[in-house]
């Protein structure tokens, strides 16, 4: 049936036009206004359908042995009622000695100014079978072209096989050669304006202008028509085509190249360029290779291209990032069934100041997986351009270079969504802004394993008066990139940290202005910020030179810090004050935060402990009042409320400790017994060894009764410090010892023999705040307190050995209150108040 479209066609249209030129020169003879009616009856006799024109102008005899005929408004419908032909204008010159030769010599013809319909129905009617009685006789005749135009002319093709009807315009077309011994050999000049050509979801030479020039031959037995070398050209685009379409199959298969072209010009006519301008917009640049098309007449063209591009230059929208200097090689393959793939191979692109090498492979343009697989380096400006852009993070100098960096994910309207990612990436030179603070990195290392773990090593980090090297592990991390980890999971990172110096002043400014950040995104977005997979656990395992708080140091301290998001637990140890400290702990983030630690300490230069930590934020005894070197075992629970405020009153700590070789300078409070010990003595006392508990409970620090032996003056001493520095101190003083001394002259510098009563002893309470204080004598109350305390004691003792089992550097209770007569008095307070302070009494 194909077959016979084209032959029939030409051999209908050529031949009915020769018919009319032959009745034509016989009409010359006749009367002038009977020669259009004798015209269109002859022709119409030899027709199914039926001829009509409005006009003609016909020349035989000074154009012989050649006749010229020109016809307007020329109508030649169809066979059953179909249309077929029509235009304004048709001329025809006929060779008549041919006719002898039995051939049809046209030596032109010219159509203008209408439309040819070529329409075929399911049942077997063509639009085209026009002649009566057969087809064989037109088929005897052989046809030569010398020349074949047409101009501004529409053809309309409707095939049963074809969905939809399509139609070309043909702004020009030339025509030389022949149609003899069966085959029909033609040199064409051919304008024309495609429709379009689908292949898969893509719309290919929508309503383009084209130029072909070259040779058509048409082969009647074998059905089939080819295309050799054809130059073709559209707009900008050019190149040269070869091609066969079979008629009867209706299969057709295109192949050739385009010259050096824009490729944005090729982006269009391949109908690419409005799905990537969402996202990329090509501003310029050059592309040439092979092409080739296969398809079949009703069905979707499969199409395959092998393109170079260079001196590209283009817009990557999102990230508004010019990329400039873009070459390498392309390959595209679309299949009939759809499905494509667009391949970027060998790919050089200079990113604002970067340069990328690398392979890009899409699978089905528009919603599409795809493959990367790039290196090269970029300034760290356009690299942080690449990924969504981080709120609070602003890069200033540095660079990336990737070693390799491979990709896989998909494209979904437009979101990038990872599904593998591997990389090496190196870092040089970086300085960052992450919410004002100035982070510089020297240099670094990031890895990701096929495994999906990060690996990330740095030198030099100096951020928030910090320096330090270190490292990074975060598992499963190509799943959190792209927010597609399990809700049950437990996304873990690994920290290795290596600093000169840690300041946690800084730290926590820091944190304070990243949680006010977070709220202002919070506030910003009118929602909270919901991760639904919050289960994390972070380890972090770090060693400070020199660790800072406040004005206290730490020096050559190891740690060990777990995070989850209900707490986390810390271990360390390191030397602080001329001595060794280690301590561990837990503390929880939820419903209010709280901190449980134990430290325990040795050789801590006693003076520079309370210089460094501002006396403990008590003014009664400071730092030049005390020498020593201190020891002993720390157990502390330290509560805050919601809003960060700590809670001082729900709050405990235990400590037992010691002091060996003390000393108490210039303690104004002592100055009170010049009376019984020279003033210059109290101004400078030593004792050799010092232990005893403290217990910090309900915002009041107790000390239960110590004897105090030393140069000067043998003290039993206990009390309570509130925290709000108000204060209330028993004390007993052997006072006989020391009126013995004086009667006797005692050398000063001579230590007195260390004794807890004498034949007569004073009792002072010591009250007061701050350096304001007052005292008084009462045994009663004093030794009511001893007490007291001496229960309090045993209890601390009992919790710290259940919480540290030994207790190293706390050498017993030697040096504790222990009553030797009847004087005590307990339960007996002044006044008869049986609470001389909130939170001390029986039972504490």
């Amino acid at each position: 049936m194909i077959t016979q479209l084209v032959k029939n066609t030409v051999i209908s249209l050529l031949g009915g036009f020769a018919v009319v030129l032959l009745l034509a020169s016989l009409a010359v003879y006749l009367r002038s206004e009977s020669i259009k009616q004798a015209i269109s009856d002859s022709v119409n006799d030899q027709i199914e359908s039926r001829f009509t024109y409005e006009d003609f102008d016909l020349s035989i005899v000074s154009t012989f042995p050649f006749i010229r005929a020109q016809l307007t408004d020329v109508h030649l419908s169809g066979s059953h009622s179909l249309p077929f032909i029509h235009c304004r204008e048709l001329e025809i010159r006929l060779d008549l000695r041919a006719l002898f030769r039995n051939e049809i010599d046209l030596r032109s013809i010219k159509l203008s100014g209408g439309t040819v319909y070529i329409i075929e129905k399911e049942e077997g009617v063509a639009n085209y079978d026009i002649f009566k009685g057969g087809g064989d006789k037109k088929n005897s005749l052989d046809l030569l072209f010398r020349d074949f135009r047409m101009k501004d002319m529409l053809v309309v093709l409707d095939f049963p096989e074809v969905r939809n009807r399509h139609q070309k315009y043909v702004a020009s077309l030339q025509l030389q050669g022949g149609f003899k011994d069966e085959l029909l050999q033609l040199e064409t000049d051919l304008a024309l304006v495609s429709d379009y050509m689908r292949a898969g979801d893509h719309i290919l030479l929508e309503n383009r202008d084209i130029h072909l020039d070259g040779q058509l031959v048409y082969d009647p037995a074998a059905s089939n028509l080819t295309l050799d070398s054809y130059l073709w050209k559209s707009e900008s685009l050019s190149g040269k085509v070869d091609g066969t379409v079979e008629f009867n199959s209706g299969h057709y298969q295109f192949y050739g190249y385009i010259d050096r072209s824009p490729v944005r010009e090729l982006l269009r006519v391949a109908g690419i360029e409005d799905r990537l301008s969402e996202h990329f917009l090509v501003e310029s640049g050059y592309t040439r290779g092979a092409f080739e098309i296969i398809g079949k007449t009703g069905s979707e063209a499969a199409i395959s291209a092998k393109l170079e591009i260079d001196n590209g230059i283009g817009l990557w929208r999102d990230r508004e990032m010019q990329l400039r200097n873009i070459s390498g090689n392309v390959d595209w393959d679309q299949t009939q069934s759809g499905n494509s793939v667009l391949r970027f191979s060998g790919f050089n692109i200079e990113p604002e100041g970067g340069a990328v090498r690398g392979n890009l492979v899409l699978h089905n343009l528009g919603s599409s997986s795809f493959s990367l697989d790039v290196h090269g380096s970029l300034p760290i400006q356009t690299a942080l351009k690449i990924p969504e852009p981080m709120e609070g993070l602003k890069p200033d100098r540095g660079e990336i270079t990737a070693e390799s960096f491979r990709a896989t994910g998909k494209i979904l309207d437009g979101v990038l969504k990872i599904d593998e990612l591997e990389c090496a990436l190196d870092l040089e030179d970086l300085l960052i802004h992450l919410l004002d603070e100035p982070v510089q990195l020297a240099g670094g290392r990031l890895v990701l394993d096929e495994k999906g773990t990060l690996n990330a090593t740095w030198e030099s980090c100096k951020t928030l008066e910090a320096e330090f090297d270190g490292g990074l592990q975060l598992h499963d991390f190509d799943s959190w990139l792209n927010g597609s980890t399990d809700k049950n999971s437990l996304r873990k990172a690994e920290f290795n940290l290596n600093a000169e110096k840690i300041d946690m002043n800084e730290l926590l400014v820091f944190f304070d202005k990243w949680k006010d950040f977070q709220k202002e995104l919070e506030s910003e977005t009118d929602q909270k910020t919901v991760d639904e997979n919050k289960d994390y656990q972070i380890d972090i395992q770090f060693y400070a030179r020199s660790l800072n708080w406040n004005q206290s140091h730490m020096d050559n301290f190891n740690g060990i810090l777990t995070v989850r998001p209900e707490g986390g637990i810390f271990k360390g140890h390191g030397e602080h004050v001329g001595g060794k400290t280690e301590l561990d702990g837990f503390f929880r983030l939820d419903p209010s935060p709280s901190v449980s630690l134990r430290l325990s300490a040795s050789d801590l230069a006693v003076d520079e402990l309370f210089r460094q930590w501002d006396n403990f934020n008590q003014s009664t005894v400071k730092s030049n009042h005390l020498k020593g070197s201190l020891q002993g075992h720390f157990f502390a629970l330290l509560k805050w409320d919601e809003k960060g405020n700590w809670d001082r009153e729900h709050s405990e700590m235990i400590a037992a400790v010691e002091l060996k070789n003390g000393v108490l300078k210039d303690f104004d409070m002592l100055h009170s017994f010049s009376a019984f010990v020279h003033e210059e003595t109290l101004n400078n006392i030593q004792f050799e060894n010092l232990s005893n508990v403290i217990w910090m409970h309900n915002g009041s620090v107790f000390m239960p009764g110590i004897f105090l032996h030393n140069n000067a003056v043998n003290l039993t001493v206990a009390g309570a410090h509130r925290l709000d520095q108000d204060f209330r101190y028993g004390i007993r003083l052997n006072a006989g010892q020391v009126m013995t001394g004086r009667i006797l002259n005692r050398n000063r510098q001579k230590p007195i023999p260390a004794r807890r009563n004498g034949f007569f002893n004073l009792h002072y309470i010591l009250q007061g705040s701050g350096e304001s204080f007052n005292y008084r004598t009462d045994q009663q109350a004093v030794l009511s307190m001893f007490d007291q305390t001496s229960e309090m004691r045993i209890k601390a003792l009992s919790k710290l050995r259940e919480t540290f089992g030994e207790l190293p550097f706390y050498s017993g209770d030697n040096n504790h209150y222990e009553e030797e007569t009847s004087e005590s008095l307990p339960g007996i307070f002044e006044d008869g108040e049986p609470v001389y302070m909130e939170g001390f009494g029986h039972g504490t």
